[in-house]
């Protein structure tokens, strides 16, 4: 589980690193990263409606992402808001292969 202090939640944030951040890609979600001036990671994750209408299944896939980042965190460089973003294929894919795909982004964007 993410802290409260390693989470983005004011609207504000998103909107700025939606803007700013820098992209990078992988066939099941996005990120975006963006530098902030804290000494701490901070992570936010965004499931649209597209995904599943069910916030059930919506939720399960964010409690999978934020899982991830809670065992990865250490290893992350410190310094970063990173929103991740996903796609509708995701919600058919085990959590293996999320971890893989997440994986693959956070080397492409330098922060693991």
């Amino acid at each position: 589980m993410l802290s409260r202090l390693n989470r983005l939640t004011r609207n504000k944030d998103f909107q700025r690193i939606y803007d700013q951040g820098q992209t990078y890609r992988s066939p099941y979600l996005t990120i975006k990263v963006l530098k902030n001036e804290l000494l701490i990671n901070r992570f936010g994750i965004v499931v649209n409606k597209k995904i599943s209408k069910k916030a059930v299944t919506r939720n399960k896939i964010k409690r999978r992402i934020r899982h991830l980042f809670s065992k990865e965190l250490f290893q992350l460089k410190p310094g970063y808001d990173i929103m991740v973003i996903t796609y509708p294929k995701i919600r058919d894919q085990e959590y293996k292969t999320i971890k893989e795909n997440l994986t693959e982004v956070l080397r492409k964007a330098k922060l693991l």
